[in-house]
């Protein structure tokens, strides 16, 4: 079985994808600033990464700003891509 973070678990594409993975038997760790998981600022991101073997980014942005979406699509990349390293994800 394999085990999979989901950034934006609550969002409008991301429930579904936990919702798939645990129908095919896969472990899903839904993360989302609701469940206290900030991708953005990095809280409780290590803790919620331990031991995952793929991470999947359905996070979303609903302003239409494009600085700040670029902000957090960036912070948000740059978390998950060095706290996934340091646990060993894909």
């Amino acid at each position: 079985m394999t085990k999979f973070a989901v950034a934006g678990a609550t969002g409008r594409l991301g429930r579904h994808v936990v919702d798939v993975l645990t129908e095919r038997g896969h472990h899903a760790v839904p993360m989302s600033r609701a469940l206290g998981v900030d991708v953005v600022a990095g809280e409780r991101l290590a803790e919620a990464l331990a031991g995952v073997d793929v991470i999947i980014d359905a996070a979303s942005w609903h302003a239409s700003e494009q600085d700040a979406a670029t902000e957090f699509f960036r912070a948000s990349t740059r978390n998950l891509h060095a706290e996934g390293q340091r646990a060993g994800s894909a």
